[in-house]
């Protein structure tokens, strides 16, 4: 429901689960997960991956309005 609605598409999605085999990693990914961390979980991985999508918006915003 997230990526059909037009306002929230582009919302990163971060998935925490205990389950950490690659089945569920695709499934995840099929269902428009942005990021997969399995637990137990290091917190500076989740900040990363945050800091991640932050910077790339960053960017996006960034060239936006350069244009």
């Amino acid at each position: 429901a997230i990526r059909n609605d037009p306002q929230t598409r582009t919302v990163p999605v971060i998935m925490i689960s205990s389950r950490t085999g690659q089945k569920h990693r695709n499934r995840a990914e099929a269902l428009g997960v942005s990021a997969y961390l399995g637990k137990p979980y290091a917190e500076a991985d989740l900040i990363g991956r945050i800091e991640q999508f932050l910077t790339e918006k960053r960017s996006q915003l960034a060239e936006k309005t350069s244009q």
